[in-house]
């Protein structure tokens, strides 16, 4: 007798939806995958107030192929959209019914897009065996290195910005001046400075294609590292 028309049986249902832990990850082509699985489960609790034992077929819901049955009693049958158990109701009692349901999910992420945190985090967690983390690791101080030559190149290329701007307003300044001496004073300083002020900008150039060939290099590297590493556990 189907539960829901015996009038006799009452069902309470709870559902609680989780995420497991990841259980695989792999690392191929610069890319990590990490295998885990949403787990569904749902406790029914069936009480039937007769006072004669009562056969039950309990219909749950089946929400697409990806979904499979685990540690849960085996259905009396499969449908396209249900799985129906059937079970025997004791008289006057509550009957326990747990059915539990697994998705196996699987995130893919370019390697080469994680940051120093994120790649930090798979280190702390223990995800990758020992020789695959002394890689990672070796990629982390490639990031930090690319990282600190980025902010070591955006502090000269403001500096460089400062000084053009400076140096535009010194020429606005010069054309303006007459030849009287106190004006052909003030030229001197203002030429003075535009000769210190070039100075500085052929060390910036020179300092800029530094970092930068740095920069390149340590980018290279992390290419370098992430292109052979190759892991599955």
């Amino acid at each position: 007798i189907p539960y829901a028309v015996e009038l006799s049986v009452q069902v309470l249902d709870n559902v609680k939806t989780h995420t497991e832990k990841v259980s695989k990850v792999v690392i191929r082509n610069g890319r990590l995958t990490r295998h885990a699985a949403e787990v569904r489960q749902t406790t029914y609790h069936l009480d039937n107030k007769s006072d004669t034992e009562q056969i039950t077929y309990l219909d749950h819901p089946r929400d697409g192929d990806g979904w499979t049955l685990t540690d849960s009693p085996e259905p009396a049958e499969t449908t396209e959209n249900f799985w129906r158990f059937r079970f025997a109701l004791p008289a006057k009692k509550v009957t326990k019914f747990v059915v539990k349901c697994r998705l196996p999910t699987q995130q893919v992420q370019a390697l080469g897009g994680m940051d120093t945190k994120e790649l930090s985090l798979w280190l702390e967690q223990k995800y990758v065996d020992e020789r695959t983390a002394a890689v990672l690791r070796q990629v982390i101080e490639a990031q930090r290195q690319v990282a600190q030559l980025d902010q070591s190149l955006a502090r000269l290329q403001e500096e460089r910005d400062r000084i053009h701007k400076e140096q535009k307003r010194i020429r606005e300044n010069l054309q303006s001046l007459g030849e009287r001496a106190s004006e052909k004073e003030l030229r001197e300083r203002f030429v003075r400075t535009l000769t210190a002020q070039e100075d500085r900008l052929e060390a910036i150039d020179r300092e800029f294609a530094e970092r930068t060939a740095e920069r390149d290099a340590a980018r290279g590297r992390v290419n370098e590292l992430l292109a052979g590493l190759e892991y599955a556990g």
